[in-house]
Protein backbone atom coordinates (compact mmCIF):
# COMPACT_ATOMS: atom_id res chain seq x y z
CA UNK A 1 0.00 0.00 0.00
CA UNK A 2 1.63 3.49 -1.22
CA UNK A 3 2.48 5.93 1.77
CA UNK A 4 -0.54 8.19 0.49
CA UNK A 5 -3.09 5.41 1.41
CA UNK A 6 -2.22 4.77 4.51
CA UNK A 7 -2.03 7.77 5.60
CA UNK A 8 -5.54 8.14 4.70
CA UNK A 9 -6.37 5.56 7.41
CA UNK A 10 -5.99 8.60 9.62
CA UNK A 11 -8.71 10.45 7.94
CA UNK A 12 -11.62 11.60 10.06
CA UNK A 13 -14.10 14.18 10.05
CA UNK A 14 -17.75 15.32 11.91
CA UNK A 15 -20.40 16.21 10.16
CA UNK A 16 -23.50 17.36 12.08
CA UNK A 17 -26.91 18.46 10.90
CA UNK A 18 -28.32 21.00 12.78
CA UNK A 19 -32.01 21.15 13.91
CA UNK A 20 -34.59 22.21 11.36
CA UNK A 21 -32.71 21.08 8.50
CA UNK A 22 -32.95 19.05 5.68
CA UNK A 23 -31.46 15.44 5.99
CA UNK A 24 -28.05 15.33 4.75
CA UNK A 25 -27.06 12.80 2.07
CA UNK A 26 -23.17 11.45 2.38
CA UNK A 27 -21.28 8.98 -0.19
CA UNK A 28 -17.85 7.79 1.57
CA UNK A 29 -15.65 6.67 -0.71
CA UNK A 30 -13.58 4.14 0.83
CA UNK A 31 -10.03 5.05 1.63
CA UNK A 32 -8.27 1.73 -0.40
CA UNK A 33 -10.86 1.88 -2.77
CA UNK A 34 -12.18 -1.56 -1.79
CA UNK A 35 -16.02 -0.90 -1.34
CA UNK A 36 -18.63 0.84 -3.39
CA UNK A 37 -19.26 4.13 -1.71
CA UNK A 38 -21.66 3.76 1.04
CA UNK A 39 -24.81 6.10 1.15
CA UNK A 40 -26.27 7.47 4.63
CA UNK A 41 -28.80 10.09 5.97
CA UNK A 42 -27.92 12.52 8.58
CA UNK A 43 -31.43 13.89 10.05
CA UNK A 44 -31.59 16.77 11.34
CA UNK A 45 -30.48 17.66 14.75
CA UNK A 46 -28.22 14.66 14.04
CA UNK A 47 -24.45 14.14 14.01
CA UNK A 48 -22.00 11.52 12.66
CA UNK A 49 -18.46 10.32 12.82
CA UNK A 50 -16.56 9.53 9.18
CA UNK A 51 -13.40 8.22 9.41
CA UNK A 52 -10.74 6.38 6.82
CA UNK A 53 -11.84 8.04 4.00
CA UNK A 54 -10.12 9.11 0.32
CA UNK A 55 -13.73 11.36 -0.39
CA UNK A 56 -16.99 12.45 1.48
CA UNK A 57 -19.95 13.95 -0.65
CA UNK A 58 -22.33 16.00 1.27
CA UNK A 59 -25.88 17.06 -0.40
CA UNK A 60 -28.64 18.61 0.99
CA UNK A 61 -32.32 16.21 0.26
CA UNK A 62 -34.46 19.61 0.61
CA UNK A 63 -33.91 22.93 -1.41
CA UNK A 64 -30.78 23.47 0.58
CA UNK A 65 -29.35 23.29 4.06
CA UNK A 66 -26.89 23.51 6.58
CA UNK A 67 -23.75 21.76 7.81
CA UNK A 68 -21.65 22.06 11.17
CA UNK A 69 -18.31 20.42 10.03
CA UNK A 70 -14.75 19.52 12.22
CA UNK A 71 -11.96 18.13 11.23
CA UNK A 72 -10.70 15.74 13.89
CA UNK A 73 -7.75 14.34 12.22
CA UNK A 74 -4.26 14.92 11.66
CA UNK A 75 -4.65 15.56 7.78
CA UNK A 76 -5.78 18.90 6.18
CA UNK A 77 -8.64 18.78 4.50
CA UNK A 78 -9.45 20.71 1.32
CA UNK A 79 -13.31 21.62 0.75
CA UNK A 80 -14.96 21.58 -3.17
CA UNK A 81 -17.73 23.29 -3.78
CA UNK A 82 -19.57 22.29 -6.99
CA UNK A 83 -22.74 23.65 -8.73
CA UNK A 84 -24.23 22.87 -12.41
CA UNK A 85 -21.36 24.79 -14.40
CA UNK A 86 -18.60 25.00 -11.49
CA UNK A 87 -15.92 23.74 -9.18
CA UNK A 88 -13.95 25.49 -6.58
CA UNK A 89 -12.10 25.20 -4.08
CA UNK A 90 -14.14 26.77 -1.18
CA UNK A 91 -11.53 26.14 1.99
CA UNK A 92 -9.16 24.36 3.64
CA UNK A 93 -9.76 22.93 7.05
CA UNK A 94 -6.91 22.88 9.29
CA UNK A 95 -6.46 20.17 11.94
CA UNK A 96 -9.02 20.53 14.67
CA UNK A 97 -10.69 23.30 12.81
CA UNK A 98 -14.70 23.69 12.42
CA UNK A 99 -16.59 25.26 9.80
CA UNK A 100 -20.43 25.99 9.63
CA UNK A 101 -21.60 25.77 5.77
CA UNK A 102 -24.50 26.35 3.43
CA UNK A 103 -25.58 24.22 0.79
CA UNK A 104 -27.74 25.29 -1.90
CA UNK A 105 -30.87 22.79 -3.79
CA UNK A 106 -28.28 21.98 -7.11
CA UNK A 107 -24.97 21.95 -4.76
CA UNK A 108 -22.59 19.31 -3.63
CA UNK A 109 -19.50 19.91 -1.19
CA UNK A 110 -16.52 17.56 -1.43
CA UNK A 111 -14.24 16.84 1.21
CA UNK A 112 -11.00 15.82 0.36
CA UNK A 113 -7.91 14.27 2.18
CA UNK A 114 -5.05 15.91 1.37
CA UNK A 115 -1.97 13.74 1.24
CA UNK A 116 -0.39 14.67 -1.74
CA UNK A 117 -0.22 17.84 -3.71
CA UNK A 118 -1.23 16.17 -7.05
CA UNK A 119 -5.11 15.38 -7.61
CA UNK A 120 -6.25 14.52 -10.94
CA UNK A 121 -8.09 16.33 -13.02
CA UNK A 122 -11.74 15.01 -13.78
CA UNK A 123 -12.56 13.47 -16.94
CA UNK A 124 -14.72 14.61 -19.41
CA UNK A 125 -17.26 12.57 -20.97
CA UNK A 126 -18.06 13.61 -24.25
CA UNK A 127 -20.19 10.73 -25.75
CA UNK A 128 -23.26 8.87 -23.83
CA UNK A 129 -25.45 6.70 -25.80
CA UNK A 130 -27.82 3.80 -24.46
CA UNK A 131 -28.28 1.28 -26.80
CA UNK A 132 -31.42 -1.04 -27.17
CA UNK A 133 -30.71 -4.81 -27.26
CA UNK A 134 -34.17 -7.13 -28.08
CA UNK A 135 -36.98 -4.85 -27.70
CA UNK A 136 -39.28 -8.29 -26.67
CA UNK A 137 -36.97 -8.98 -23.93
CA UNK A 138 -34.59 -6.01 -23.13
CA UNK A 139 -31.97 -8.25 -22.79
CA UNK A 140 -28.74 -6.72 -24.41
CA UNK A 141 -29.44 -3.27 -23.84
CA UNK A 142 -26.72 -1.21 -22.95
CA UNK A 143 -24.78 2.59 -21.86
CA UNK A 144 -21.58 3.54 -24.06
CA UNK A 145 -19.44 5.87 -22.63
CA UNK A 146 -16.17 7.99 -24.18
CA UNK A 147 -14.54 10.07 -22.21
CA UNK A 148 -11.62 12.12 -22.58
CA UNK A 149 -8.85 13.18 -20.69
CA UNK A 150 -5.68 15.97 -20.72
CA UNK A 151 -3.06 14.65 -22.70
CA UNK A 152 -0.04 16.41 -20.52
CA UNK A 153 -1.72 13.90 -17.25
CA UNK A 154 -2.10 10.67 -18.61
CA UNK A 155 1.67 9.32 -17.75
CA UNK A 156 0.41 10.77 -13.70
CA UNK A 157 -2.34 8.13 -13.41
CA UNK A 158 -3.23 4.88 -13.04
CA UNK A 159 -6.65 4.92 -14.95
CA UNK A 160 -10.04 5.85 -14.48
CA UNK A 161 -13.18 4.43 -12.61
CA UNK A 162 -16.65 4.21 -13.71
CA UNK A 163 -19.28 4.92 -11.72
CA UNK A 164 -23.50 4.22 -11.69
CA UNK A 165 -25.70 5.46 -9.53
CA UNK A 166 -29.41 4.62 -8.81
CA UNK A 167 -31.90 7.20 -8.32
CA UNK A 168 -35.51 7.46 -7.23
CA UNK A 169 -36.47 11.21 -8.82
CA UNK A 170 -33.86 13.76 -7.08
CA UNK A 171 -33.10 10.75 -4.23
CA UNK A 172 -29.82 8.65 -4.60
CA UNK A 173 -30.51 5.43 -2.96
CA UNK A 174 -26.91 3.56 -4.30
CA UNK A 175 -23.67 3.98 -5.97
CA UNK A 176 -21.41 1.25 -7.50
CA UNK A 177 -18.28 1.16 -8.64
CA UNK A 178 -18.11 -0.86 -11.80
CA UNK A 179 -14.37 -1.97 -12.37
CA UNK A 180 -12.61 -3.29 -9.36
CA UNK A 181 -9.25 -1.61 -10.54
CA UNK A 182 -8.90 1.47 -12.43
CA UNK A 183 -9.01 1.06 -16.36
CA UNK A 184 -6.37 2.46 -19.14
CA UNK A 185 -9.18 2.66 -21.38
CA UNK A 186 -11.38 5.53 -22.02
CA UNK A 187 -14.94 3.95 -23.40
CA UNK A 188 -16.81 1.45 -21.15
CA UNK A 189 -19.91 -0.55 -22.22
CA UNK A 190 -22.48 -1.29 -19.00
CA UNK A 191 -25.48 -3.61 -19.15
CA UNK A 192 -28.38 -1.54 -18.42
CA UNK A 193 -32.10 -2.46 -18.61
CA UNK A 194 -33.62 0.66 -18.78
CA UNK A 195 -35.77 2.78 -16.84
CA UNK A 196 -39.62 3.65 -16.18
CA UNK A 197 -41.22 6.16 -13.89
CA UNK A 198 -39.27 7.85 -11.59
CA UNK A 199 -35.67 5.71 -11.70
CA UNK A 200 -32.84 7.42 -13.17
CA UNK A 201 -29.49 6.16 -13.45
CA UNK A 202 -26.11 8.04 -13.78
CA UNK A 203 -22.43 7.67 -14.91
CA UNK A 204 -19.71 9.24 -13.74
CA UNK A 205 -15.98 8.67 -14.51
CA UNK A 206 -12.81 9.70 -11.97
CA UNK A 207 -9.16 9.26 -13.03
CA UNK A 208 -6.65 7.83 -10.59
CA UNK A 209 -3.17 8.93 -10.00
CA UNK A 210 -0.65 6.59 -9.39
CA UNK A 211 -0.20 7.99 -5.86
CA UNK A 212 -3.36 6.15 -5.06
CA UNK A 213 -5.65 9.43 -5.09
CA UNK A 214 -8.77 9.81 -6.80
CA UNK A 215 -10.20 12.94 -8.40
CA UNK A 216 -13.28 14.38 -8.60
CA UNK A 217 -16.51 13.28 -10.84
CA UNK A 218 -16.70 13.78 -14.63
CA UNK A 219 -19.98 15.92 -15.61
CA UNK A 220 -22.88 13.32 -15.08
CA UNK A 221 -24.47 11.50 -17.55
CA UNK A 222 -28.18 10.64 -16.90
CA UNK A 223 -30.48 7.52 -17.73
CA UNK A 224 -34.21 8.25 -17.60
CA UNK A 225 -37.62 6.59 -19.07
CA UNK A 226 -37.17 9.74 -22.16
CA UNK A 227 -33.31 8.74 -22.68
CA UNK A 228 -32.89 6.52 -26.16
CA UNK A 229 -29.56 7.68 -28.31
CA UNK A 230 -28.20 10.17 -26.17
CA UNK A 231 -28.15 9.89 -22.38
CA UNK A 232 -28.94 13.46 -20.71
CA UNK A 233 -25.76 15.64 -19.45
CA UNK A 234 -26.33 16.70 -15.82
CA UNK A 235 -22.99 18.92 -15.96
CA UNK A 236 -21.41 18.92 -12.69
CA UNK A 237 -24.34 17.83 -10.74
CA UNK A 238 -22.40 15.24 -8.26
CA UNK A 239 -23.59 11.44 -8.08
Amino acid sequence: MSGVLTALEDARLEIGNPAHSPALIIGRFDYAQAEDPAVVNIAAGSQMHFEKFSRLTVKASGKGGQITVRNTSPLVIDVYREAPASRVLERTLGVGEGWNAGIGENEQLFFLPRTDPYIPPQPIIAEARYNRGNPATSQDNSVFLRWIYPPDHMGRIQGFNVYKAFYDGAMPIAIHRLNLQPQTGVTAVIADYGVSGRENHRYAITAVGRNGVEGLFSNIMVLDSSSLWGLTDAGMIPL
